[in-house]
């Protein structure tokens, strides 16, 4: 007997109570009812650590909450899972010095920089 009724086209691991999967519509994540945590679909979307999980939009790479809510403002090129110490790295460009750069920083949950690594 499946574990519930929905069918999707891809279910991953559950961290922290929810899993990633996708249906026609994009990428969200699910409880272990199959119910879906929220409506919005992404592009792509990462696992839970610490209450955070990657998330890809049209305007880029950031973390979302549980509720589906970006978890700050700005936009990524790239960006890494929150780790035990609650904080992640990211991609951003910069223009350094009248040139595109781009450059690796640290953040913490709430979007703020740590520091360019």
């Amino acid at each position: 007997r499946p574990a519930y009724d929905q069918r999707f086209m891809r279910v991953g691991l559950f961290f922290e109570g929810l899993a990633d999967a996708s249906d026609g519509y994009g990428q969200f994540h699910i409880s272990p009812s199959g119910a879906p945590a929220y409506e919005k679909r992404f592009k792509w979307v990462g696992h839970f650590c610490q209450s955070l999980a990657q998330a890809q939009d049209d305007t880029g790479y950031f973390h979302i909450k549980p509720d589906g809510t970006p978890a700050y403002e700005w936009r990524g090129l790239r960006n890494g899972p929150f780790n035990q110490q609650s904080l992640a790295w990211a991609e951003i460009r910069e223009i350094i010095e009248g040139k595109k750069r781009i450059t690796r920083i640290l953040i913490d949950n709430q979007g703020e920089i740590i520091s360019k690594i």
